[in-house]
């Protein structure tokens, strides 16, 4: 894997670097990757089990910390809000796979081609040696690839809603640093529904500099054309075929990282995470068992975490620290009283799918109604529980129809519970 990431990222010989006053800032926490590193000698080995321990997990996360700040350099102050959550989800599925990949190599070196248990200074050496490529040369090529599709995402937003009015043009940076086979493509200028974009949408590479602006349709400065009007030889633009991985449209599929890069296992560059599909907590892939993907299983435990948290602060914005009383005459009881502890219970109870109801729920907590069939269930499980019994509740908003969870307590007051867009059965 070292040896095929050198190749892709610097086999042409150069270090691209986006520009000569733009460079890599981020410091990466080295004692990570040396507990880490530490721990895989001490337990003889490396299982993707490994990445749901704490150090495993600490070492997806400082690494997904340099692709989200990159992508906030990318987008800029006012961004897009599905186009940077689509960015910072695919950047967070790199990271895992990235961390399985340098560790992989970790564990291959705890022993020689004979299968005999290395000295612990040569073992250490090349630990070294693999933290300062991985998580340094590699990650400053990656954290620039990533500043690099964010601008282009966000202004590919723009691309797609202002398209009947304007066509794309392709420029480089026009300098002397510019890569002869991406010199050929400076001008072209297309509308943007051609089929052109889907291949050649910069970044076309490592370091890539080159850009897409947005021209006035049918005006005489900017007549369409395409590479020195003739057709496009993608062999000019990716001479090797490392570099066809490029050969996409990042920016329109809202992703990072193209999806056939070697960290990527086949199949999962296209993993569900990375695109609108709706997620479920426990799919199973055609090309594979994702239910057994440890990386996948880190992903909901940091959406879960990330969605709850801006929850939270927008929550506790409405609710002040000593709580706040609503007088509900469609409630059972006729009141309740939402705390903030009430919020983060509720919040943390339920599934990632239904966190982002909460907001709605607070705001129009007066529309609740009594879902009659359900009413007063008895809960006939363990007597220490808080609730002696649920009410059920309907409300909807702009169409939208949720279904409210009230615990009720032994002294008859209802607490926010749960809330979802259906009731199951049994309730």
């Amino acid at each position: 894997m070292n040896a095929a990431l050198r190749q892709l990222y610097f086999g042409d010989g150069q270090f691209y670097e986006l520009s000569p006053d733009d460079d890599f800032q981020f410091d990466f926490d080295d004692s990570l990757f040396d507990a880490a590193a530490r721990e895989i000698l001490d337990n003889g080995g490396y299982t993707p089990d490994y990445l749901t321990t704490p150090t495993g997990s600490a070492l997806i996360n400082e690494t997904n910390r340099a692709f989200t700040d990159a992508i906030s350099k990318g987008l800029g102050e006012q961004p897009d809000p599905a186009v940077a959550a689509a960015l910072r989800e695919n950047a967070f599925i790199f990271s895992g796979f990235k961390t399985h990949a340098e560790l992989e190599q970790v564990a291959q070196l705890i022993t020689d081609e004979n299968g005999n248990i290395r000295p612990f200074n040569e073992f250490l050496n090349d630990v070294k040696q693999l933290n300062q490529d991985y998580n340094h040369r590699y990650l400053r090529t990656e954290y620039n690839q990533a500043v690099q599709s964010a601008q282009m995402a966000s202004k590919w937003a723009d691309f797609e809603r202002d398209k009947a009015h304007i066509n794309l043009q392709y420029r480089t940076a026009n300098d002397e640093r510019v890569r002869a086979s991406h010199r050929v493509l400076h001008g072209v200028t297309l509308p943007v529904d051609d089929k052109f974009w889907e291949q050649y949408t910069p970044p076309n590479g490592w370091g890539c500099r080159c850009t897409v602006i947005a021209v006035p349709k049918d005006d005489p400065d900017f007549p369409v054309r395409d590479a020195q009007g003739s057709t496009i030889n993608g062999k000019e633009v990716f001479p090797t075929p490392a570099y066809e991985i490029f050969k996409t449209n990042t920016a329109k599929a809202k992703k990072v990282f193209p999806d056939k890069h070697p960290y990527l296992p086949k199949g999962c560059g296209n993993c569900p995470l990375n695109n609108n599909k709706s997620l479920t907590r426990y799919p199973v892939s055609k090309k594979g068992d994702c239910t057994h993907c440890k990386i996948r299983e880190k992903y909901f435990e940091w959406k879960g975490k990330t969605v709850a948290q801006k929850i939270k602060e927008s929550a506790f914005a409405v609710i002040p620290p000593n709580g706040r009383e609503y007088h509900l005459p469609n409630l059972v009881s006729g009141k309740t009283v939402v705390t903030r502890s009430n919020v983060t219970n509720l919040i943390d109870h339920i599934p990632v799918a239904y966190k982002k109801y909460v907001l709605m729920l607070l705001s129009n907590l007066e529309k609740l109604t009594l879902v009659k069939p359900y009413g007063e269930k008895k809960y006939e499980t363990k007597k220490s529980r808080a609730y002696v019994y649920f009410n059920y509740y309907e409300l909807t908003v702009d169409g939208k129809t949720l279904f409210v969870t009230m615990g009720v307590t032994k002294e008859g007051e209802e607490k926010l519970y749960a809330v979802q867009d259906k009731i199951k059965k049994s309730d």
